[in-house]
C-alpha cells in the first residue's frame, strides 16, 4: 500500500487541480478536456452530458453551449451543477459540484471567434436539443447561412455562450489497490476552503 499524507495536498483547490491537469494536458490525449456535466431541473430530475472544458481557474470552470440547450434551459431553473473528469489512464477523477453563471459577452465572443468555421455554422443554425422535423431542414439551412456570409465569419448567435461552474466543493480520488482509494475533499465554507480525507 502506497504512503499517503493529506498535507502533501495543497490547500487551495484550484493549485490542486492545475497540479492534476497540467500533466493529462500535457499528454494532449484525444478529448482530455471532457468531462461529464449534470444538470438539474427546479423540480430534481438530473440529466448528464460530456462538455469540453475551455477554461479554468480561481474563477472556476468554463464550458461553453447553446443557451436555450436542454442544459441552458435546466440551468435557467437550476443554477446548481457537477463536473466529473476521469481519467483512466492516470488512474485519477475529480469531481466538482457549484453554482453556474454566464461568462461575459466579450469572453464567449472571444471563444467563439476562435472555434473553426464549421464550428461557428454550426452553432448558428443547430437548434440545439429541440426536435427537428428531418437533417435536410438543416443542411439546407447550413448551406444558405454559408452562402450569406461567404467571404467572412458568422458573428456569435445571442443564444449562443458560456457558462463558469463556480465549485463549493471538490473531490480529488486517486484509485487504490483492491478498491483502496484515495478521495480528498474540498469545501467552501464562510469563504475560506478546507480539507479533509475520505474513507474509499
Amino acid at each position: 500500500m502506497e504512503k499517503f499524507n493529506i498535507k502533501n495536498y495543497r490547500d487551495n483547490p484550484f493549485e490542486e487541480f492545475r497540479e492534476w491537469y497540467l500533466p493529462v494536458e500535457t499528454e494532449a490525449l484525444e478529448n482530455f478536456n471532457a468531462v461529464a456535466l449534470s444538470t438539474a431541473t427546479a423540480s430534481g430530475r438530473v440529466s448528464s452530458r460530456i462538455v469540453l472544458l475551455k477554461g479554468y481557474g480561481d474563477n472556476g470552470f468554463v464550458f461553453f453551449t447553446n443557451y436555450n440547450s436542454r442544459k441552458g434551459e435546466q440551468l435557467r431553473e437550476n443554477n446548481r451543477a457537477a463536473m466529473l473528469f476521469y481519467w483512466p489512464r492516470f488512474h485519477k477523477q475529480i469531481r466538482i459540484e457549484g453554482s453556474v453563471t454566464r461568462t461575459t459577452p466579450e469572453e464567449s465572443d472571444a471563444y467563439f471567434n476562435s472555434r473553426s468555421r464549421g464550428h461557428k455554422f454550426n452553432a448558428l443554425v443547430s437548434p440545439q436539443s429541440r426536435e427537428i422535423e428531418n437533417i435536410q431542414e438543416l443542411l439546407s439551412d447550413l448551406e444558405n447561412r454559408t452562402l450569406q456570409y461567404r467571404g467572412t465569419d458568422p458573428p456569435r448567435p445571442a443564444n449562443w455562450g458560456g457558462y463558469r461552474l463556480i465549485p463549493d466543493m471538490l473531490e480529488f480520488w486517486k484509485e487504490g489497490i483492491d478498491r483502496f482509494h484515495y478521495r480528498v475533499e474540498y469545501r467552501l465554507a464562510n469563504g475560506e476552503w478546507s480539507k479533509r480525507l475520505l474513507a474509499p
